[in-house]
């Protein structure tokens, strides 16, 4: 009678050992996979913001008849991740086309940068003060042992 209901609810699919070691595979073929994504996008790394940039162009051209610019979300993300930094994103290409581009986002999408700016010259500020007060101590330091070798 008991191997009834073993059998019973193996049919169930309640933890056989058969079951379990299919699921094992199979989460270890997720977190392989999971892998190779990863590494093809560390490789394709500078590629994936020169499309960006490629697609930003095309959209400044937007209006031209020849150009063919369709929206992708994906370069668009790459966009908002890299736009604060200068290596990525030239200046000349951040003030003549991504200024344009991030005005003409949806309002959460807008709010979402400008607050990321914020929190950029925010942090900024801050080091830049930390840095004057570490400089600031170091001067009174030198002006006190100045002092003292004048005594």
């Amino acid at each position: 009678m008991a191997k009834a209901k073993h059998i019973k609810g193996a049919r169930k699919g309640k933890g056989t050992k058969g079951n379990k070691g299919k699921g094992m595979k199979a989460m270890a073929k997720l977190r392989m996979k999971k892998k190779q994504q990863e590494q093809q996008a560390q490789r394709e790394g500078p590629s994936r913001i020169e499309g960006a940039l490629e697609y930003l162009s095309k959209w400044s051209r937007r209006d031209e008849e020849e150009v063919d610019w369709k929206f992708n979300k994906v370069k668009q993300a790459t966009l908002l991740r890299f736009w604060p930094d200068r290596q990525k994103v030239p200046s000349d290409v951040f003030s003549q086309q991504l200024l344009p581009y991030l005005k003409s986002l949806p309002e959460t999408g807008l709010e979402r940068t400008i607050a990321q700016a914020r929190a950029i010259v925010e942090n900024a500020s801050a080091s830049a003060t930390q840095e004057v007060d570490a400089q600031g101590a170091e001067d009174e330091n030198d002006s006190e042992e100045a002092r003292q070798l004048a005594a």
